[in-house]
């Protein structure tokens, strides 16, 4: 089973001048907790999640319509995946990342969709070889673990 099967393909996206207001709309709007931020030539850059505008908005002592995205979120290695990619690759990105949403992204690393553990638990069955609940199960227990504090 592929990514694309799965993913939510209307996915709306940030830059760095949005403002933390503008973007927890989006998220409202688009009933997500997750915006890709994208560069000018719509490659995505970097994730803003609503814990990320939650964090800022409790500790910057500035309105959320004053703080921009950019200010927040780090720029640099996303974790993501293609369409093409087998939900199992996606499953062990989320899985080794401890991440519940991951950004779909074509050859360029444009945004074609995100891919969230509630889509994979949604489609996942008890005898399925594509996307069995113990792939589903195996990779939450992953996510959820706690990284051992150095």
């Amino acid at each position: 089973m592929k990514v694309k099967d799965l993913m939510t393909k209307s996915v709306s996206a940030c830059d760095e001048q949005t403002n933390l207001s503008s973007a927890a709309i989006m998220m409202w709007d688009g009933d997500c907790g997750i915006l890709p931020m994208v560069d000018e030539r719509e490659k995505v850059v970097g994730v803003i999640t609503d814990r990320d505008l939650s964090l800022a908005m409790a500790t910057k002592n500035r309105l959320s319509a004053d703080i921009l995205v950019g200010e927040i979120v780090e720029k640099g290695d996303i974790k993501a995946c293609s369409p093409d990619d087998d939900v199992k690759k996606a499953l062990k990105i989320m899985g080794e990342n401890q991440i519940r949403r991951l950004p779909v992204v074509n050859e360029q690393g444009q945004i074609q969709g995100m891919l969230s553990i509630n889509d994979l638990i949604r489609h996942s069955r008890a005898d399925s070889g594509e996307l069995s609940d113990k792939n589903v199960m195996e990779a939450m227990k992953a996510i959820c673990s706690q990284q051992a504090i150095a």
